[in-house]
């Protein structure tokens, strides 16, 4: 097996295939209601209201989805508790020896690194919460439950302290390795990615600051509380209204899906050059770390947080939909999500893994150590 290229990935998506699979066989109801079955919650016992149970509510909650936001949650654990004992094999003497500033600069690497797949974790053990037991955002009948909101803060927090532990590892490796002019200025391209990637930082968190200004809204309103997961009201009354700290959270994490994505463009184009000449290892898992960071930020844009935006666009315009919720969970949503973030962030732990700090080595032919992680 380990003589397939990027043997580490294709077994993580044999499995994550495989639970979701297994999810679906298994489980003969598309969703749990309020009855704990799926089964219309109110006495219904028909398709339509089955349907209607896993739509309603402002969120996705098919079993399939939620239980694979726990998968990657799993996961993101696991590559976290890999990132704090992953000791460079090779580079032990130097790290022993390295002087006390290049040491904190290589702390400060391996601990971004870490925050970023630590934050990723708390995100996805929220999310699972979010559209299982507390799935009800109060979009559709202007009663929501409490437990979404808490979590909801909690997962985006995770998220967007993902982003910004991104923001720090980027930076800090491009301003150790990163190459100047003969009056000791750094390019100008170099100095407009990094520009970017602080600005796209700020706009995610500037949207998670409106998801949290939102949900906290709700939390403090006691009239939009409810205890209920589905209260089969329905959503065409027009004597319901979507509250106003709803629609605040609401418009907020649009910005924030389209903010998150754009990061890894900046990012990709500062830490591309560097991965080239200076990666401390050959391959990680099979996969060659310039390979995992194009393929983490395509992923990205693909299958992960740009998913939404694109299912957005064909579900109301092109298709000219009126239930964009109802479409996303036909094409299973978020089974698709779910396997564009873990790619993204699986790939992107094989980077963290490429980049330490230089610690003294020789510039000339030091800096590519060859060693396979995992061979």
């Amino acid at each position: 097996m380990k003589g397939i290229p990027g043997y580490g990935l294709v077994i993580l998506l044999v499995t994550y295939v495989a639970v979701a699979v297994t999810v679906e066989l298994v489980w003969t109801k598309e969703c749990i209601g309020s009855g704990g079955d799926g089964d219309g919650g109110d006495g219904g016992d028909g398709d339509d209201e089955e349907d209607q149970l896993c739509n309603q509510e402002g969120t996705n909650n098919q079993i399939s989805g939620w239980v694979t936001d726990f998968f990657v949650a799993i996961v993101m654990t696991l590559l976290t508790i890999h990132m704090i004992h992953y000791r460079p094999p090779a580079r032990e003497h130097d790290l022993a020896t390295t002087d006390h500033h290049d040491a904190n600069k290589h702390r400060r690497v391996r601990t971004s690194m870490i925050v970023v797949l630590a934050g990723a974790a708390v995100a996805y053990y929220s999310g699972g919460l979010s559209h299982s037991v507390f799935a009800n955002t109060g979009l559709d009948d202007g009663l929501g439950h409490i437990g979404f909101w808490i979590t909801w803060i909690l997962g985006y927090g995770g998220l967007t302290v993902a982003t910004v532990g991104l923001y720090i590892f980027g930076t800090t490796v491009h301003k150790e390795y990163s190459t100047f002019d003969d009056n000791n200025n750094r390019s100008r391209s170099s100095i407009c990615g990094v520009t970017a990637l602080r600005m796209f930082v700020a706009f995610n968190v500037l949207a998670y600051i409106g998801i949290t200004v939102g949900c906290m809204w709700c939390l403090l309103t006691p009239s939009l509380h409810t205890s209920s997961v589905n209260d089969s009201v329905n959503k065409d009354d027009p004597d319901v209204s979507t509250p106003t700290c709803v629609n605040l959270f609401a418009n907020a994490e649009n910005v924030w899906f389209i903010s998150q994505p754009l990061c890894f463009l900046p990012l990709a184009r500062l830490l591309m050059p560097i991965l080239r000449q200076h990666a401390q290892v050959t391959h990680v898992w099979g996969i060659p770390p310039p390979t995992a960071l194009k393929g983490s930020t395509v992923a990205m844009w693909t299958l992960g947080f740009m998913f939404f935006p694109y299912m957005a666009f064909v579900s109301i315009i092109v298709l000219q939909s009126d239930d964009l919720g109802a479409d996303y969970a036909t094409i299973r949503g978020p089974i698709i999500h779910h396997a564009g973030v873990l790619i993204s962030y699986y790939l992107m732990h094989a980077v963290g893994i490429a980049l330490p700090i230089s610690n003294g080595i020789d510039e000339n032919n030091s800096h590519n150590i060859n060693i396979n992680i995992g061979a």
